[in-house]
């Protein structure tokens, strides 16, 4: 009589983030759940609670994997060899953005006030990196700001347009260069 063992994957705590990352882009917050998402997964409730302490901890490690793609992307833009290529840069990588996940974590944040600050503090750094590569561009600060305002406005609202509209081509990136350059 052979006997078959039942196996386990071993999931690392990057896979148990990317897990949350997926399940709150596809799902919404409230898939959030270390039983749901351990059973989906095939791992057991401990190998969650051997990353982290709480739901909390989860949440907040899932936050800070969506706020590392911002960071990743304000370290690459430091490479960018002029103002140009800086806002280039800027704006094929918001076009590039994983806008589902962008939605997710915004409607994550009507419901966490915490979430909700947190959120708060990208776009104060998200708008002041724009603004900062808008005024290498611009001579006016104050048309700068305004402009860096609306680019930002404009990247976020794409996420919260139907399907057929929230996707960005060649011809959409070179109108928004040509609006928001010189």
């Amino acid at each position: 009589m052979e006997t078959y063992k039942f196996q386990m994957t071993k999931l690392t705590r990057n896979d148990w983030i990317e897990i949350g990352l997926k399940s709150l882009r596809d799902h919404g917050f409230t898939s959030l759940k270390a039983d749901k998402l351990a059973k989906q997964n095939n791992v057991s409730r401990g190998s969650f609670y051997g990353y982290f302490q709480s739901i909390e901890a989860f949440h907040a490690a899932i936050f800070e994997g969506w706020l590392a793609q911002s960071e990743a992307i304000a370290s690459e833009l430091a490479t960018q060899p002029n103002p140009e290529d800086k806002l280039i840069y800027l704006i094929d990588a918001a076009a590039k953005s994983d806008l589902p996940l962008e939605r997710a974590i915004r409607s994550w944040a009507h419901l966490d006030a915490n979430i909700t600050e947190r959120v708060q503090e990208i776009d104060k750094f998200r708008i002041g990196i724009l603004v900062d590569v808008l005024s290498l561009l611009l001579e006016d600060k104050q048309t700068a700001r305004a402009r860096a305002k609306l680019l930002y406005a404009s990247a976020l609202g794409v996420a919260f347009l139907p399907k057929e509209y929230s996707g960005m081509n060649a011809t959409d990136l070179s109108e928004l260069k040509t609006l928001f350059g010189r």
